[in-house]
């Protein structure tokens, strides 16, 4: 261990490092008595302060104090090490030690001097470290006189083992104490010296932080234990919520050489500072550190040790004696697969002679003075605007209090405050306050402003422009429905941000297509600045989107000299377009640790001269878009190795947890990724915001988006439906919601295309070929994968290449299993959990659409074919079953009779509910199920069907459930049913779980004392007040979703405390 933790240890008697004293100022007890008079005259005026405490202090003479009472009374009192020295001064060890000791029966200062019979273990530990270090430095027969009164019954056992930790007696008496406070915890790891002993210690503590003690405690313990200290420190990380002191036990981790500190440094890896430990136990052990990366076989552990093998050559080449064989091979295989393929001599030439060297200066763009004298007008999304008119305000002025117009136009009033007065002012006085508002300088001032757009229109958009410069953001996405010659050029500018207002200056340009060009045009030709080139991007973006020809066609209604200098600007070649400054690599990034650019046909490969470069081209791409180089330059590259590249790029950038000002290594997933980093990156996206990085998994969803394939596409709709995090969920379902658009449907018949094949046959089943042998993957009722030889034969696991096998195709035939396995794993849980939300919400699909995505789909039909199907009148929720039929293994359909059956192409096709069944009918079926061995994905005929009473149909309050109590973590399970917890009050405290029904209406269980954000538990278990309907109703719910609800709520009586 260096200096820097052996200078925290807490010195013990018989340490063989030397240590000082640490000089402690002495305080006498008449000082440090005046020093708390004031609050000591408070606590002897409570009734809870002991009788002869409260005699002992007022008759004290604080130049002699009362070593029974008084003076341990002030000692508690103050926990001050100052008196406590001043008392060893002047009266000795002994008496001392008897004060101090006598001190730990008073309670806190927040509980009055209550004398209390047993000692206890004070969060004050300081006065106990100072008799510590005093006991290590006095003579022999001091200290035994010392140690005999620390085995006084007024002394607790954890105080007396924690100033003597080398008296073994002490320390039994200690370590027998259970449960162990987290106060004794931190002061019992001071006196642990062997592995059982730790491992004791660890088992009998509920609870392990590193607070109140802090770090020294455990470095104490590093250099008593020994390595045992792993398992305490693994303990402690599991519950430290402060990032700092997880950093601190990761560094002290870094010095354990033995191969559990290793493996748990690699349990890390995804934490804050977890690879820069993983580097450093790297460098202080490397043979230990090396060995581990090879057995780990994760991710994280590869990149490590090709980073390790690749830069320190000589530490590898000194640990590689002491290796074992598969290390070694390992490390040879690294070194041999990093530069495997001959460097290409004719590389890309735009990497030889990129744009940006020797370019020329651009000539001066003509400035055309245009009038700007179009009106402003609107493009409001299908219900967009009725639906910001139909928001509630969640707050409203007393009469007496409400504020005048003018008061209001003042600004300063938040925004929940101002929607409010909307809603309470006359129509004239709401619209004096939008036209006069002043904005402030405070970002959520402009929240009401969709609210005042919606309702007067083009009065109310110039108040969000000139609350573009105090609230920019909520300004912005106020705006996107407008466009005018204010606005136009504002977007233009905020298209040359990063972040979120570019990503509202992209919504904006979605929004309005090439109807934005009129109102871009004046600003892309005027005086050169932020607004001019704005202009000229927001331009070429609708050329890109749309075409050059209706961009330059749209600006034809300012002349053709316009209309021409817009062709010229747009004819610009985009490898031209390029920041004033080029940016070089970052100094985080080690290029030489890159593996291989194959070209095309992987004979050989991008000369690594030329990476930087590429780098280089990478870094000049924009939030959307690629830099046109880059696009070149990948059109001659082998795909899959350029994918690995860019991955392996990320990985380093992982490894300094994050750049912020590179997320562009983030975006470069997208430009060149492939299925392999959708499956590498989703659950990194799914974990950031949990993380404190938020905005760092949207831009995760952009690229999900950028890569579009079938896989990529399934994860982004697989995070807006399942993901905890509530904003990133509804950020996803944006994002499917502008892909439905664009393909004009709904985000759920996105859903349903967006489920890929795998590969699969048209019977959900793959072949595996190993040359010789092939066997079959096949799928059963919950999509877990099975596997058969050729002849059907049932096997447990793909067996490994026989010497007969072809290596390459049972080499790509096991990758693919694995990858085929992982895809499918993700999809299983999210289709049978759409099937199900089908069948409870009652979702209708015309028989086209039934047969093309449900039967024919070679995964989606295995579940299928396991359920029951029936026709319906319409396609509303509670029309009428008209007939019910199931998907025969062949595809074809039978009914209950399992004769066959027709399916009109004009039916309206869903999952049958038992509620929709008659008894003869549901009888029928669960018999044919039966004799056909079908197992249902999720209870469907065994489902029960639960129905109001009379009384309960004509009420909105359904009192059955009214003071059941529950743990709070089964109320966070009813999620999985569409519950959603309800906005945070006061504290922090959801007080209700709420489910939103296709009607809009809501069922809320309102609970005591409610579910905190972030500690489910704290407030202990919940009591259900009321389930309450909001408007209507419960008998106007139909009995299928009415059904379901009260499943969920019955589910609830299981777990009745």
């Amino acid at each position: 261990m260096p200096d820097k933790w052996l200078n925290r240890v807490i010195p013990w008697r018989g340490w063989d490092r030397p240590q000082a004293l640490k000089p402690i100022e002495k305080v006498s007890a008449r000082d440090c008595f005046q020093a708390h008079s004031v609050e000591i005259d408070k606590e002897l005026a409570r009734s809870s302060t002991t009788d002869q405490v409260r005699d002992s202090i007022r008759a004290c003479d604080w130049d002699k104090p009362d070593h029974n009472l008084a003076l341990p009374a002030l000692l508690g009192f103050s926990g001050s090490v100052g008196l406590l020295a001043w008392t060893l001064e002047t009266h000795g060890t002994v008496p001392a030690i008897r004060s101090w000791a006598q001190s730990t029966h008073f309670g806190s200062w927040y509980r009055g001097l209550t004398y209390q019979p047993n000692p206890a273990v004070s969060w004050r530990t300081a006065p106990a470290e100072f008799l510590r270090r005093t006991l290590a430095t006095l003579p022999e027969a001091e200290y035994r006189v010392a140690v005999t009164e620390l085995r006084d019954p007024a002394v607790h056992p954890v105080h007396a083992a924690y100033i003597a930790p080398t008296e073994p007696d002490l320390v039994a008496a200690a370590l027998a104490i259970t449960p162990v406070d987290h106060t004794s915890f931190g002061l019992l790891l001071c006196v642990v010296e062997t592995e059982s002993q730790v491992h004791e210690l660890v088992v009998n503590t509920p609870t392990i932080y590193t607070r109140p003690y802090g770090m020294p405690n455990f470095a104490t313990a590093a250099v008593r234990a020994g390595t045992a200290i792993t398992e305490a420190i693994a303990a402690a990380f599991k519950n430290e919520a402060d990032t700092d002191g997880r950093l601190e036990l990761m560094d002290l981790l870094t010095y354990c050489p033995t191969p559990e500190a290793f493996r748990q440094l690699l349990g890390y890896a995804g934490t804050r500072g977890g690879y820069n430990a993983i580097r450093s136990a790297l460098e202080h052990h490397p043979g230990v550190g090396l060995a581990e990366l090879v057995r780990s076989g994760t991710e994280a552990a590869a990149v490590e040790l090709q980073a390790f093998v690749l830069t320190q050559p000589e530490k590898v080449a000194a640990a590689s004696p002491g290796l074992d064989d598969a290390t070694r091979a390992t490390i040879e295989k690294i070194t041999a697969a990093h530069d495997a393929l001959p460097e290409s001599d004719s590389p890309p030439a735009i990497l030889l002679n990129p744009p940006w060297i020797g370019r020329k200066k651009a000539a001066k763009p003509p400035v055309i003075e245009l009038p700007t004298e179009l009106p402003a007008a609107f493009h409001w999304s299908p219900g967009q605007r009725e639906r910001l008119l139909a928001t509630q305000p969640t707050f409203a002025f007393a009469p007496q209090y409400m504020p005048s117009w003018q008061r209001l136009a003042e600004g300063g009033y938040s925004a929940w405050q101002m929607q409010g007065a909307m809603v309470q002012l006359s129509s004239d006085d709401a619209l004096a306050l939008v036209r006069h508002w002043t904005p402030a300088a405070r970002y959520w001032d402009a929240g009401w402003l969709p609210y005042a757009l919606a309702r007067f229109g083009v009065d109310a958009y110039p108040a969000a422009v000139r609350a573009l410069d105090k609230s920019a953001v909520a300004a912005a996405y106020t705006l996107i429905p407008v466009r005018s010659h204010e606005v136009a050029p504002r977007m233009a500018e905020f298209l040359l941000r990063r972040g979120k207002l570019r990503a509202v200056a992209l919504d904006w340009l979605r929004c309005h297509g090439l109807d934005a060009v009129a109102y871009l045009v004046p600003a892309a030709l005027g005086r050169a600045g932020t607004h001019r080139r704005g202009a000229e991007a927001a331009l070429r973006r609708l050329a890109v989107d749309h075409s050059r020809e209706q961009v330059v066609d749209r600006a034809h209604r300012y002349g053709d000299e316009a209309a021409a200098a817009i062709a010229v600007l747009l004819d610009i070649d985009s490898l031209t377009i390029l920041p004033a400054r080029i940016p070089a690599p970052p100094a985080w990034l080690t290029p030489q640790l890159l593996p291989q650019i194959a070209l095309p046909g992987r004979q050989s490969a991008l000369p690594r001269e030329l990476v930087p470069t590429l780098i280089t081209m990478c870094q000049l791409g924009d939030a959307d878009a690629p830099y046109a180089g880059l696009e070149t330059v990948a059109a001659l590259c082998d795909p899959e190795s350029l994918s690995r590249w860019a991955w392996a790029i990320f990985q380093q950038y992982r490894r300094m947890d994050y750049p912020s000002k590179d997320v562009w290594v983030l975006r470069l997933q997208g430009w060149l990724g492939d299925d392999d980093t959708v499956r590498s990156l989703s659950p990194l996206i799914q974990a950031w915001p949990g993380e404190s990085a938020h905005q760092r998994a949207v831009v995760g969803l952009d690229v999900l988006s950028d890569i579009g394939t079938d896989v990529a596409l399934m994860h982004l709709y697989r995070i807006s439906q399942k993901v905890p995090f509530k904003a990133l969920r509804a950020k996803a379902a944006d994002k499917i919601e502008q892909i439905a658009d664009e393909l004009e449907l709904t985000p759920e018949q996105l859903g349903d295309r967006l489920v890929p094949d795998f590969g699969l046959s048209p019977q959900g089943t793959a072949t595996l070929d190993f040359g010789p042998r092939q066997f079959v993957v096949g799928f059963d009722e919950s999509l877990k994968p099975y596997l058969t030889d050729a002849e059907g034969k049932p096997r447990k696991a793909l067996p490994k290449p026989a010497a007969a096998d072809d290596a390459d195709l049972a080499a790509a035939a096991t990758k693919a299993f694995s990858a085929l396995k992982k895809d499918v794993r993700g999809a299983a849980s999210d289709q049978i959990a759409r099937l199900q939300r089908a069948m409870r919400y009652q979702r209708r699909f015309d028989a086209a659409d039934f047969r093309a995505y449900f039967v024919s789909h070679p995964l989606v039909g295995v579940l299928v074919r396991r359920l029951v199907w029936g026709t319906y009148e319409t396609a509303e929720p509670n029309s009428p079953l008209l007939q019910s039929f199931r998907v025969a293994e062949d595809n074809s359909l039978a009914d209950a009779e399992d004769n066959p059956f027709e399916l009109d192409e004009n039916a309206v096709v869903g999952a049958v509910h038992p509620a929709q069944l008659s008894a003869e009918l549901l009888a029928a079926w669960s018999e044919l199920f039966a004799d056909y061995e079908l197992l249902q994905p999720f209870p469907q005929l065994s489902r029960p069907v639960y129905r109001l009473t009379d009384s309960e149909k004509s009420t909105n309050v359904l009192s059955r459930f009214d003071k059941l109590t529950v743990p709070s973590r089964v109320l966070l399970g009813l999620a999985k049913q569409g519950w959603n917890r309800d906005t945070p009050a006061d504290a922090g405290v959801q007080n209700s779980v709420i489910q939103t029904l296709p009607s809009g209406a809501e069922v809320s269980i309102d609970l005591d004392p409610g579910i905190p954000v972030g500690e489910p538990d704290m407030l202990g278990d919940q009591t259900i007040q009321r389930v309450e309907l909001s408007s209507g109703t419960y008998g106007d719910i139909d009995p299928v979703l009415i059904s379901e609800i009260l499943a969920d709520l019955t589910e609830l009586e299981r777990h009745r405390l």
